[in-house]
């Protein structure tokens, strides 16, 4: 919920945050769909605590490939969403922008930005405020666009 009560929108710091949370999904998925593929190609694997082999029937390889492009495009909205979140990051100012996209993209923390960018730890969480100020207000403009 952002200052306003609306509950649509959401705060500038949960939209960046997005990128390592779906980082981590995408990562599993693909894992999950890796095996599903190999299920379906009809090799040894483990799924569970059930061995599937070679001698599997069409169903299960259907059934497996099905799961794997199930997969495929649970992990393309995933990477669409990262898209849109790094499209808003190169909306703001440019320090503003590479502020974000080293905090949020490159996990450095606010004392490693400081440190390589030479900014006082004030200045920083300046810097941050008014990049998450101007992500806000993208966001918002998407909202009363909609």
């Amino acid at each position: 919920m952002n200052a306003k009560g609306d509950d649509h929108t959401m705060k500038a710091s949960e939209f960046l945050e997005q990128i390592e949370y779906l980082e981590e999904k995408i990562a599993h998925k693909k894992e999950k769909c890796r095996d599903w593929k190999e299920i379906a190609k009809g090799t040894t694997t483990q799924v569970g605590k059930e061995r599937v082999q070679s001698s599997g029937s069409n169903d299960r390889m259907a059934d497996a490939m099905a799961e794997a492009v199930t997969l495929e495009k649970e992990i393309a909205i995933m990477e669409d969403t990262i898209k849109e979140i790094l499209g808003t990051i190169e909306k703001v100012r440019t320090k503003e922008a590479k502020f974000l996209y080293q905090h949020y993209v490159e996990y450095m923390s606010l004392d490693e930005i400081r440190w390589k960018e030479g900014m006082s730890y004030s200045w920083a969480t300046t810097m941050k405020s008014r990049a998450l100020k101007s992500v806000q207000r993208i966001l918002d403009g998407k909202d009363k666009r909609r």
